[in-house]
């Protein structure tokens, strides 16, 4: 018997362009003989509508945010899956709609969803946890004289990243290199969330792993982030082909290295209370070879170029597969 699946896309974040690429990426891997499958689609306006695909958007939406045919066929899926990324897709938000209405979703609860897409609260649990971090300013509200007087006494050089604490795939986030730069960035990190995170820059790697909660937690082997540019930006990962601007394996990364990446990687998923999967992103400097981490993604993207399924590629699990092994998982 088949199983009754709802794939969740789009949504009201800035990420609702690379929600759609994942979800057609998912559809043209999954194992349709297992499932069938209803698309809901979240329009940028918070309208849901039951979709034929992801280029078959209706236009002509229904003014009621979830209307009763669409709550209707929401009970009727054994399982839904949310290929949603940032706020009120990965935040927590529609975790706690689930769990309200009592369906089965892919990927972390509410708690695990809510502090791991909030940079500046999972930092404070990584460094409690003891596992290394950046130096980091934590600014709230506005660029206020006391808040800018603050974050002076705290910079000791740059570069600087300016990043909203709540948000995903590189959006609103800056690379800083002095002080005009760094106002510039503010404004824009505020745009997307009224908390700010500054973080000290580091010559580093960009290492990523993926943990799959499937039987037990499996952890992947790491690839690397080449950003050709200044910085993985949101062009970089989603506009550009991204799939040259990454390396999986990593290479040139020594045994004890990626063992304390991925041992990191299982402690972080659980002190997060993680559930599913999540992809976890990691420095390693260049100088020193310490390992950082640098943040958790419970809904890590997922199309042709994302790093996610790609590291799981390279253990033997394909992406319906992988897809499978999350949905019997909640199931289980």
């Amino acid at each position: 018997m088949k199983i009754n699946l709802g794939i969740i896309f789009g949504g009201q974040s800035a990420e609702h362009e690379v929600s759609v690429m994942s979800t057609k990426s998912a559809l043209d891997k999954l194992h349709h003989d297992k499932y069938n499958i209803t698309l809901f689609f979240i329009s940028k306006e918070g309208i849901w509508e039951i979709v034929e695909g992801p280029d078959e958007i209706n236009k002509s939406l229904s003014k009621q945010a979830i209307s009763a045919h669409v709550l209707d066929a929401l009970y009727k899926q054994d399982v839904v899956f949310p290929i949603l990324h940032g706020p009120h897709g990965e935040d927590g938000s529609i975790q706690g709609l689930f769990e309200t209405l009592e369906i089965p979703y892919v990927g972390s609860k509410v708690l695990g969803s809510a502090v791991c897409m909030d940079k500046i609260i999972s930092k404070k649990i990584l460094n409690r946890a003891g596992i290394p971090t950046v130096d980091f300013f934590e600014l709230y509200e506005a660029v206020t004289d006391d808040n800018m007087k603050a974050l002076k006494s705290w910079i000791k050089g740059y570069p600087l990243f300016v990043k909203p604490s709540n948000m995903g795939s590189s959006v609103g986030i800056s690379k800083v290199h002095n002080e005009d730069e760094l106002l510039d960035g503010l404004k824009l990190a505020l745009k997307y969330d009224r908390r700010v995170l500054i973080e000290v820059g580091v010559d580093a790697r960009e290492i990523e792993c993926a943990v799959l909660e499937s039987d037990g937690i499996l952890v992947s082997g790491v690839g690397e982030v080449i950003a050709g540019d200044d910085f993985y930006d949101y062009d970089a990962k989603y506009v550009d082909d991204g799939q040259e601007k990454m390396a999986v394996p990593a290479k040139n990364i020594s045994d004890e290295t990626v063992e304390t990446i991925r041992a990191y990687a299982h402690k972080a998923f659980l002190e997060h209370g993680c559930n599913g999967l999540a992809r976890i992103d990691f420095f390693v400097e260049k100088k020193s070879g310490n390992v950082i981490l640098n943040e958790i993604n419970t809904l890590p993207g997922m199309t042709q170029f994302s790093m996610y399924p790609c590291l799981f590629e390279q253990t033997g699990i394909d992406y319906g597969t992988l897809i499978d092994k999350m949905i019997n998982n909640v199931l289980r």
